[in-house]
């Protein structure tokens, strides 16, 4: 069974390179401000459901618009930011474009990790797959 109270922001060392440790806080800090990003847009789903039967419980056209439109535009925000994150980054040590590798992680599942060959320095992106 898998332990939900498991901090998935650990960072897992990768071969023997070296972690980039400001690379790895700003991977860090833009991947929590996507969370919050994507829990907000499906917090407003159902404020936006609620609303709109409100409103036709009101007989109001322009309420019911109104949160048909933050209901797609909300579904719509959430869907794209969970399907089009790629995390890129430059090295910060030399400025080259990392390298996206794929490696196993100790639990069974594979982690995602930018690496600089030239550096011998990595950043994990903290996405995964099972």
């Amino acid at each position: 069974m898998r332990n939900r109270s498991a901090n998935h922001w650990v960072v897992e060392p990768y071969r023997s390179f070296d972690c980039d440790q400001a690379g790895q806080q700003y991977m860090k800090t833009r991947g929590q401000h996507r969370e919050r990003l994507v829990m907000l847009a499906f917090i407003i789903l159902p404020l936006a459901l609620g609303g709109a039967v409100l409103a036709a419980a009101m007989h109001c056209l322009v309420g019911l618009a109104l949160c048909a439109l933050f209901f797609v535009a909300a579904w719509a925000f959430g869907t794209i930011q969970l399907l089009t994150f790629k995390p890129a980054l430059a090295c910060t040590n030399c400025g080259q474009r990392m390298r996206t590798v794929w490696e196993p992680l100790p639990d069974g599942r594979s982690g995602e990790y930018l690496i600089c060959e030239t550096c011998h320095t990595y950043v994990c992106t903290y996405r995964t797959l099972r």
